[in-house]
C-alpha cells in the first residue's frame, strides 16, 4: 500500500498558500481593491519593539546627561515612547491610506464629511495627472507626425541613375 498518496495524482505537499503572518490583507471599502500591508502596520498590533527601542533611547539619553539628572533621567523614556509611538502612527496612517481611490481609514472615523473631500480631491488629481500625460503624448505625436509627413513625402525617393 506505500502511502497515503500512492496511485493518486495528489501531491505531498498543499500547493495552497495562506498567510505567511508578515502581511495583513483586506479590501478597500470604497473601491474594492485587494489592499497588503505589513503586519507592523496592522491594526492593533502589540509592538514590543516600539516599547524596547524607546527604553533603550531613554536609558542612553539619562548615562549621557547622568551629571546633571542622576536617576531623574530615566524619566526620559516617556518622552522617547511618546515620539516613537507618534512617527508609528503616522507611518501607520500613510500606509493604509488606498493608492487607488484615496480612501483614508483614520479620517472617515474621524469626520465622514471630509473625507469624502479627500477622496473627490484624489479623484481629481488623478484625473488632472491623466489629462495632463494625455496631452503631452498628444503633443509628442503631434511634433513627431510633421516631421515624419515632411520626409515620407515621395521627394526623397532614391532615384536610380
Amino acid at each position: 500500500m506505500g502511502g497515503a498518496n500512492s496511485g493518486s495524482d495528489i501531491p505531498a505537499k498543499s500547493v495552497w498558500r495562506g498567510q505567511d503572518g508578515k502581511q495583513f490583507s483586506f479590501f478597500c471599502p470604497l473601491c474594492k481593491s485587494r489592499r497588503k500591508v505589513d503586519v507592523c502596520f496592522a491594526p492593533n498590533p502589540v509592538n514590543f519593539k516600539l516599547f524596547w527601542q524607546a527604553a533603550l533611547c531613554g536609558i542612553v539619553f539619562s548615562l549621557i546627561t547622568w551629571s546633571r539628572f542622576s536617576w531623574k533621567g530615566i524619566v526620559s523614556i516617556l518622552p522617547f515612547l511618546a515620539g516613537a509611538e507618534f512617527i508609528y502612527r503616522i507611518r501607520r496612517r500613510r500606509v493604509l491610506v488606498c493608492p487607488s481611490c484615496g480612501f483614508d481609514p483614520y479620517l472617515y472615523l474621524v469626520d465622514a464629511k471630509l473625507a469624502r473631500k479627500e477622496i473627490e480631491d484624489h479623484t481629481k488629481r488623478q484625473l488632472a495627472t491623466r489629462q495632463d500625460l494625455n496631452a503631452s503624448t498628444v503633443k509628442k505625436q503631434e511634433a513627431q507626425a510633421p516631421a515624419s509627413a515632411g520626409a515620407s513625402n515621395g521627394n526623397d525617393k532614391i532615384q536610380p541613375e
